[in-house]
């Protein structure tokens, strides 16, 4: 049943970018929102790296994938910060295309 859901999400939310890509919306980012992602991005970084260290010191497969986890969220917290910045400098919305290639 988990299966089932995961999928269903997954496939709503490619939906939900092609929509976009298909409707685009305007955006509206903030100098507070650009640095509170960015604050996230550094966040997230150093929470990946010190759980995966602590997972691979434990011998936990959990704390290792945790960070992994963590870092992957970093990635796409960055991805969404370039593609603010690309807006915000071009007017061009790469939006849904990032969140199309990251589902």
């Amino acid at each position: 049943m988990k299966s089932i859901v995961i999928l269903y999400a997954g496939f709503d939310a490619m939906r939900n970018s092609v929509e976009k890509l298909i409707h685009p919306e305007p955006n509206d980012y903030s100098l507070v929102t650009l640095i509170v992602v960015a604050g996230a991005v550094l966040v997230k970084i150093f929470v990946g790296r010190y759980t995966e260290k602590q997972g691979k010191r434990a011998d936990s497969q959990a704390l290792i994938a945790s960070g992994k986890d963590a870092l992957n969220d970093a990635v796409i917290s960055l991805a969404t910060l370039v593609a603010a910045i690309v807006y915000i400098k071009t007017g061009y919305s790469i939006e849904a295309w990032v969140s199309a290639i990251i589902r």
